[in-house]
């Protein structure tokens, strides 16, 4: 959607606070009033602090994708990957500050994304509160009366674009101009026209046509419909008239009896023949015998129904007792199976076996341990003897080594060689001791892991033969004196008798079956006759009254008849004016034509309400088609106003900025300048040629000059002179120009609120109300200070 341009706001910038933005760690920017130079050397960081101006704004920086706001956030040492801008600003009257916070986020192995922490608004000191990143854009918005395409095409002149505007986006142009909104307007109206012309996905118009064809076949129709009515209430109304004199109120009544007299007569009738029939099909005199042939059943299927508990209680027997041999037998085969074997007979065999393998293990462990402890007495006397001889070894050289004279022992006087070669003998000795000890101690541990295993395979043994021992017990407990084959043999016996008796089960549950089903229908005979007899004793009853009633009726009309004389309603007749039969006759066309005549009446009341149905649709479709025309009107009445509006603006616009561009330079090169009005691109008239040339095909420095000339005549066309900002607009203006251009934008600020200027030539600082130089510090950090 297009940006609201008719609620331009008077705006100020006063104060940028950046932390680890881009280059920035922590900068602090103030604005004035008039023009403010931001001046350094190139890439130390000047257009970066217009970048953070929008990211305060609007959230986003041009030329760079949301995905891609991480870049945003200092990647200098010392930084933590969080970064905040904060904006103070005076809109229309009001102190407004903006926070944007945020920080990188994800993993050290994953690519880095940026996300927004935190947002901040206050006006005149007080919180607005904002839940997301689109609130906050739109109350800036509203407070601004411009989104961030008409901010960036009509106040700031970013790097290198100073020039678009002499070859502008139409849209762009259509927006700061007011236009885009009204195309808008055209669109939804047309949209509306189409919308208005259109019909359940039809043309109105062609539906009208239809609706109106189909009315009037409907206003034929009613019209033939109200003749046949009138006719036929009149043939109705000779009928009554007929009826009514040839037959009273009275004899009515009357016949009317007579005819349910009749109707009981032969409803009784066919109630007796009802019973007769069924009586006769359960071969039965009466319902006293239906009952006793009911009690008889039911007696039977008591006794049947005794036998069958009898049944099924020895078939539970047998049943228990085939389960019990069935899980004794079963429990054997597991338990022989168990062991290994496949008879009781097999499982003796084996315990034997077992026992003898047993006892020479006992045997064998017995001789093995006889000789470990011969074997172990030897070890220990080797043991000792060797380790008393080490001793007096080692008594000896303590006393060659102490060089004393005397043995402090035996006194005796001490010969050094003689005491060496006693330590040389009892070397030896302990020597070949030493040699019988290792060969005794490879005894001791062959014997000793012999004794091990034996005792091991002993226990093992000893072990299998008690499951063995305990599996026998467990079958012979099983088997209860008798054999396998004796249990096996008497399952088979049981089982032939549980088939036996669950036949003889099956054949009694099927007779009991037909008897019931027999007894069931009896006694839907027996129920139906008595409910037949009932309802023939209140036909009777129906009959005598009714009996009693026509007697009433012709004692009071003089009939000398009776009131069960079959021919009652013939004789009734020769007293009347027409006969029965034509008085039925008559009754009858009476009859057709009063249900002919409601018909009619309803066809008439659904085509009367068909025709307003369609009469409605058709003033509706017409109050479209009207609605419709209204917009097409109006979208021809806005079309024709936006050109001329657009061309007056236009014309406007470059009168202006040929007359700022005379400001701007003493040289008189174009007699004139004009914006064309369907691609909006800037033309010029050279003084020495006969008409108009496109801006864009002047030199560099005219190109310059006169883009600053189209934008500043946009400021002062569209009262729009609160704010401008220009980064490094100096480009390809002469060295002979430039003070004049600079003297310039002291002289605009002085119309333009403020003015906010980006160069790297130094120039102007004479003439600023303030001074921002950016520089770069020797670890790469761009730094800022006022002068």
């Amino acid at each position: 959607m297009a940006e609201d341009n008719g609620g331009w706001i008077k705006m100020q910038i006063e104060r940028l606070e950046l932390r680890n933005f881009e280059g920035y760690k922590r900068a602090e920017i103030n604005f004035e009033r008039g023009l403010n130079v931001i001046t350094g050397r190139n890439s130390t960081g000047k257009t970066t602090l217009l970048d953070a101006l929008l990211f305060a704004l609007f959230g986003i920086v041009p030329g760079l994708e949301k995905r891609s706001l991480k870049l945003l956030v200092s990647r200098l040492q010392g930084t933590t990957g969080n970064m905040s801008v904060k904006l103070s600003a005076n809109i229309a009257g009001k102190h407004v500050e903006i926070l944007r916070e945020g920080r990188l986020i994800g993993r050290e192995d994953e690519a880095k994304r940026f996300r927004m922490t935190r947002l901040g608004l206050k006006i005149d000191g007080r919180e607005v509160p904002v839940n997301n990143e689109e609130e906050l854009n739109k109350k800036i918005t509203e407070l601004m009366g411009m989104g961030i395409k008409m901010f960036t095409t009509l106040v700031y002149a970013r790097q290198g674009e100073l020039t678009n505007i002499l070859e502008p986006k139409k849209e762009d142009m259509d927006l700061i101009l007011g236009i885009s909104l009204m195309k808008e307007l055209v669109e939804q109206l047309d949209s509306v026209r189409k919308t208005l012309e259109e019909y359940e996905g039809e043309n109105a118009k062609t539906i009208v046509a239809v609706f109106k064809e189909r009315l009037l076949g409907v206003n034929q129709r009613i019209d033939q419909l109200n003749d046949q009515i009138k006719d036929l209430s009149d043939e109705i109304k000779i009928l009554e008239d007929i009826v009514g004199k040839a037959k009273s109120e009275e004899v009515g009544r009357l016949l009317q009896k007579i005819d349910k007299r009749e109707s009981l007569l032969k409803d009784i009738r066919d109630k007796e023949v009802a019973i007769l029939n069924t009586l006769k099909e359960k071969e039965a005199k009466s319902t006293e015998d239906l009952n006793k042939q009911l009690e008889k059943l039911a007696e039977e299927e008591k006794k049947l129904e005794e036998t069958l508990r009898g049944l099924e209680k020895e078939k539970s027997r047998i049943d228990g007792v085939v389960q019990q041999i069935s899980s004794r037998l079963s429990k054997i085969e597991e338990n022989l199976e168990n062991a290994g074997v496949s008879s009781i007979n097999e499982l003796e065999e084996k315990i034997s076996s077992t026992q003898t393998e047993l006892n020479k293990k006992e045997e064998e462990l017995n001789a093995v341990n006889k000789e470990f402890e011969k074997v172990n007495q030897s070890k220990n006397e080797l043991d000792g003897r060797l380790s008393a001889l080490r001793n007096e070894i080692k008594s000896h050289q303590d006393l060659l080594a102490k060089g004393l004279a005397n043995c402090p022992t035996c006194g005796q006087k001490v010969d050094p060689d003689l005491v060496k070669q006693i330590i040389k003998k009892k070397e030896d000795e302990a020597d070949k001791l030493d040699k019988e000890l290792k060969e005794v101690n490879v005894q001791y541990e062959d014997l000793n892991k012999r004794i091990k295993q034996l005792e091991t395979d002993k226990s093992n043994l000893s072990t299998y033969l008690s499951n063995l021992q305990k599996t026998y017990d467990k079958l012979t407990k099983l088997l209860g004196g008798a054999t396998k084959e004796e249990l096996e043999k008497r399952l088979s016996k049981e089982r032939e008798n549980l088939k036996r008796i669950q036949q003889v089960v099956d054949e009694n549950k099927g007779k009991l079956v037909e008897l019931r089903g027999r007894k069931d229908d009896l006694q839907k005979a027996y129920n139906n006759v008595k409910s037949l007899e009932n309802e023939k004793k209140k036909l009777e009853k129906d009959l005598q009254e009714c009996i009693e009633g026509i007697r009433s009726d012709l004692q009071a009309l003089a009939f000398p008849f009776e009131p069960n004389d079959p021919d009652l309603k013939a004789k009734i007749a020769e007293k009347l004016p027409l006969s029965v039969e034509e008085l039925k006759k008559k009754e009858d066309e009476l009859n057709e034509k009063s249900k002919k005549l409601e018909s009619m009446k309803e066809n008439l009341k659904e085509l009367n309400n068909k025709k307003k149905e369609i009469e409605e649709k058709i003033d509706k479709l017409e109050k479209r088609l009207e609605k419709a025309k209204i917009c097409e009107e109006l979208i021809e009445k806005i079309k024709g106003g936006i050109e001329r509006q657009r061309e007056l603006r236009l014309r406007w616009i470059a009168d202006e900025a040929l007359r700022v561009y005379e400001t701007l330079t003493d040289q008189r090169v174009y007699k004139a300048f004009r914006i064309n009005k369907d691609d909006y691109t800037v033309e010029v008239f050279p003084a020495n040629l006969e008409g108009y040339i496109p801006a864009k095909r002047t030199g560099g420095g005219h190109q310059t000059l006169i883009a600053l000339a189209i934008r500043v005549a946009l400021l002062n066309v569209l009262n729009q002179r609160s704010l401008i900002i220009l980064d490094e607009p100096t480009y390809g203006v002469d060295s002979e120009n430039l003070p004049q251009l600079m003297s310039y934008f002291s002289e605009i600020a002085k119309k333009i609120d403020q003015v906010i200027l980006i160069t790297h030539y130094g120039l102007g600082e004479e003439e600023a109300a303030n001074i921002v130089r950016v520089e770069m510090a020797e670890d790469g950090t761009s730094t800022v200070k006022h002068i």
